[in-house]
Formats: structure tokens, C-alpha cells, sequence
């Protein structure tokens, strides 16, 4: 352990923790409104009835033919605790995991002296990221993996061999979500700088390539989709269509943060929104060069190489990230429950957004970028949590309506279910 190079320790401008503190502060209260609605969403009415109809053997079940035996964990976990709402537990069990991993992440991101500058904007703006918007319900699952990765992380650089040999069995585990392995670059970038020889960094990254190997083996073997999913998601051949996907889930990226600023607009109202922002963007300024003080990227020949390596890596997690999906003809869309299809490359876009902010010249000017940005996504958070205590408002009168109908028709019928509203409710 005499090769470890202790990048942890170094010191850098301003500690930036302050930032982690306020955006998750912020991510709790916004998405704390959202926690007492209990209607299901999308597809979580699927494993309710599963679970009304085969108990918890259906729902295990369910997640194995669908090829995620691994979801089997957390969904037994949700329905068990929940009943007949699963997806309250899931909403508690989201936020809780989500405020764990922003924490996970910072400390992950202050490990190498490559990303340690950006480690506090970054794990800021993953707690309010815009990118994955449905992570309060059944899609918990989504944060409930993500804990486990990052744990491997961070058992990696435990002084205990036991721990340390625990590692790749959490990266395993967390693999139940396969599109992680996007962010794996940022192992290897951790790995590199945790010794100077590239013997010992090797043997670092040898079992976790091993339990990368393993999984995309039993992906299409054992744990290959299976009756009515079978085919689900299968590469598609027309080189078009995999373009088309691919270029789609880059622009929903970018949609993301423009959705964040329209609709979040929208919760408080225009002329408040400006006026949150300018609050913030003035507050953030006056701290800037204390409590929120960041390093500038660009102030020396060491700094630069650190930023040119950070838009590689951060480039590398996002088209990682997308090309699982674009090989299979789909792609994450913001409005829409492929959300979730952002979560592995949304990594790398905040690792993009947090570099460019920070190349920024000016202390206070940086410090007020990175307010305007953490207040839209603040704002849309609230949004999307306001939205989803109206969906549980509709879809629990639709569940009920459905009740009675069918209590007093039991006999099959087709129902058509019209929406006069001229936006969507959902």
C-alpha cells in the first residue's frame, strides 16, 4: 500500500463543500412535496397488479423474465414495505438513496487531482439533474444500483483487504443496472492515480474487468430476456435508425437543461423566477471568493491538461452511455419515462457542465454561473415534483373509477380514455 499517491490530501482553493450542502439541501425540500402522493406511474401499475394477483414470487418473477433479476432486490423490498402502495416506499427510498449517492459522488470526484476541482459543482448539479426526472417512483431502482456502484468506489480505496475485496462484489451487484459500465473511464481514472506503477494498477483493474465480463456474458446467456420480453430491445440493423437514436438521446441532453428553465419557470411564475435567480446569482457572487470559492481551469499549464482530460472523459461516459441504447433503435427523452435512459450519460454531461462553468475567469463570476444554473434546476425539480403530486391526483381517480366499473361489470370491456386538456397531465 506504500504506492498509493495520496491526491486526496492535496490541497486546492476554496473547499466547495458548502455548494454539496446547499443542492442537496435543495434537492430534499423540492422533492419532499412529492412524497405524499401515492399514485403509480407508467408501468409501476404492472407490478402492482403482479403483485395483487402472484404476491411476491410474481413480482421475482416478473423481474427475471424481463432480464433483470437483480431488480427482484429493491422491488421485493418496495412491495413488501409498501403493499398496496410500493411506490410511497419508492419515492422515500429514492430521495434517500439520491441524497446518499450526491454525497458518494463528492467524495469519489475528490479522489483524483484530475477531477478534485470540479468535485463540488459536479455531485451539486447531480443532485438537482435535470436529465433523470422520474426518480421518484418505481424507477427508485435507478438510485437504489447506483449506491452500490458508487460503493465500489470507495471500498477500492479502503486500507481493509476484506473491504477492499468486497468492492468488485458491489460493482457486480450494481450491475443489475448494466448501463453503468459507462462510467467505468472514471475508474480507470482513479486506478491510475492511485500508483505510480502500471503493475499495480493492473491488478487494481483486473477483478472489476472480471466482473464486467462476467455481466455482459450472463446479459445475453442466463439472464437474457425472456418469454413475452423476449426480443425486447434487441440491436436493430439499419445503421439510420442506430444514428437517429444515438443523435436523439445527445439532444435530449441538451433539451434536459432547456425543459429545466421552461417548466421550471413556469412553478414559480417568470418575473419570481428572474428574481430567484438574480438572488442566488448575487449570493453566490458575494461567497465566491470564500465559503463558494472554486478552482479556475485555465489559470496553468497542469490545470489545463486536467481540463482537457475531464472533456474527454466526460464525452467518453456520454457516448458510452447512449450507444447501448441507440444500438437497440431507442434513446432517453426528458418528458417521457425514457428519462431513465439518461441516467448513465447524464455523468458525463455534469462532468462537461461543471468543467465549463469553471473555466469561467472571474471568482464571483463562476460562483454566480454556478447559482444560475443550480436555481433553474431547483426550480425544476419542484416542478416536476408538483407534477407528479397531480398525476397521483388523476391517476388514483382513474384507479378508482376503474374499481367500481369494474365491481359492477366484472365481464371484459373496452374502455376509451380521453383527455380534453389541451396540455398534458402526465
Amino acid at each position: 500500500m506504500t504506492d498509493i499517491k495520496l491526491a486526496y490530501d492535496r490541497p486546492i482553493n476554496g473547499s466547495g463543500s458548502s455548494l454539496v450542502w446547499i443542492a442537496g439541501a435543495l434537492a430534499f425540500l423540492t422533492s419532499l412535496p412529492a412524497l405524499f402522493t401515492r399514485g403509480l406511474i407508467a408501468d409501476d401499475w404492472t407490478v402492482q397488479y403482479v403483485f395483487w394477483t402472484e404476491g411476491l414470487a410474481g413480482v421475482s418473477s416478473l423481474m427475471w423474465t424481463g432480464g433483470h433479476g437483480g431488480y427482484s432486490v429493491p422491488m421485493d423490498l418496495f412491495v413488501v414495505l409498501g403493499q398496496d402502495t410500493p411506490n410511497v416506499v419508492a419515492r422515500i427510498a429514492g430521495l434517500g438513496f439520491h441524497l446518499l449517492n450526491g454525497a458518494l459522488l463528492y467524495r469519489i470526484l475528490l479522489r483524483p487531482a484530475e477531477t478534485r476541482p470540479i468535485a463540488a459543482l459536479t455531485a451539486a448539479l447531480f443532485y438537482l439533474s435535470p436529465f433523470y426526472a422520474i426518480r421518484l417512483t418505481l424507477n427508485a431502482v435507478y438510485d437504489f444500483f447506483l449506491f452500490f456502484y458508487l460503493l465500489s468506489y470507495l471500498l477500492m480505496y479502503s486500507s481493509s483487504r476484506w473491504l477492499r475485496a468486497f468492492a468488485p462484489v458491489c460493482l457486480f451487484f450494481s450491475l443489475s443496472l448494466e448501463t453503468l459500465i459507462a462510467v467505468e473511464p472514471l475508474r480507470l481514472l482513479c486506478i491510475y492515480g492511485m500508483s505510480t506503477q502500471w503493475r499495480s494498477r493492473i491488478a487494481r483493474t483486473f477483478p472489476f474487468g472480471i466482473v464486467i465480463a462476467a455481466v455482459i456474458v450472463l446479459r445475453f446467456t442466463v439472464m437474457a430476456k425472456s418469454g413475452h420480453y423476449a426480443g425486447q430491445y434487441a440491436p436493430v440493423h439499419d445503421i439510420s435508425i442506430i444514428k437517429s437514436a444515438f443523435l436523439s438521446h445527445l439532444r435530449a441532453l441538451v433539451a434536459s437543461v432547456s425543459y429545466a428553465r421552461t417548466e421550471g419557470f413556469k412553478f414559480l411564475g417568470f418575473e419570481a423566477s428572474l428574481v430567484a435567480v438574480f438572488a442566488m446569482a448575487a449570493l453566490f457572487a458575494w461567497l465566491g471568493t470564500s465559503r463558494l470559492k472554486t478552482s479556475w481551469l485555465l489559470e496553468s499549464p497542469t490545470s489545463i491538461r486536467y481540463l482537457m482530460l475531464l472533456v474527454v472523459l466526460g464525452t467518453t461516459i456520454v457516448v458510452l452511455g447512449a450507444a447501448p441504447y441507440a444500438i437497440a433503435g431507442i434513446y432517453g427523452a426528458v418528458t417521457r419515462a425514457e428519462t431513465r435512459f439518461l441516467c448513465p450519460s447524464q455523468f458525463g454531461a455534469l462532468l462537461l457542465v461543471a468543467a465549463a462553468i469553471q473555466c469561467v475567469p472571474f471568482t464571483r463570476l463562476r460562483a454566480a454561473s454556478a447559482a444560475v444554473l443550480i436555481v433553474v434546476f431547483a426550480v425544476s425539480m419542484a416542478h416536476d415534483a408538483k407534477w407528479l403530486l397531480y398525476d397521483g391526483l388523476v391517476s388514483s381517480d382513474i384507479q378508482r373509477q376503474t374499481r367500481a366499473a369494474l365491481l359492477a361489470a366484472p365481464e371484459p370491456e373496452l374502455v376509451q380514455l380521453q383527455i380534453l386538456a389541451q396540455e398534458p397531465l402526465f
